[in-house]
């Protein structure tokens, strides 16, 4: 029982880090509270399986803004704001192929289209990596 709940945090904090790397790689400002926000809601949805069909508004802010105490309408706006900066912040090119966006120019996206792009792409990260430490263990 105490391997599982250590082999379960380690896959948390894992799955965690990977989502910080995305973001990191899409120049989100750790120094926003809403960075660490929009990590805690990718993470909530990765966990809940809910990988393209929710709603920020009914799904996702009230769930942050009970974690730390606050209001959904707090939550919503400092994710906005890390999302507005990081826009300008992240070199188009890279924004552009995170996004897979074939236009000319990238328009700014929202919070939703961030957490989509990063859920699309560590949905399918390989289970036997987030496992591959406790073999040592057995």
């Amino acid at each position: 029982m105490k391997v599982e709940s250590k082999k379960e945090k380690y896959k948390e904090a894992t799955i965690r880090n990977i989502i910080e790397k995305e973001l990191e790689s899409l120049n989100y400002n750790f120094e926003y509270i809403g960075t660490r926000y929009i990590a805690d809601a990718i993470y909530l949805l990765y966990s809940l399986k809910m990988y393209y069909k929710f709603s920020l508004e009914s799904d996702v802010y009230p769930a942050i803004a009970n974690m730390y105490g606050d209001n959904s309408n707090a939550i919503k706006g400092t994710i906005t704001y890390a999302t507005d900066k990081m826009f300008f912040d992240c070199d188009e090119r890279i924004l552009k192929k995170y996004l897979d966006d074939k236009n000319n120019r990238v328009s700014k996206p929202g919070p939703k289209t961030i957490i989509r792009a990063v859920l699309k792409k560590i949905k399918n990260y390989p289970d036997w990596k987030l496992n591959s430490i406790w073999i040592f263990f057995y």
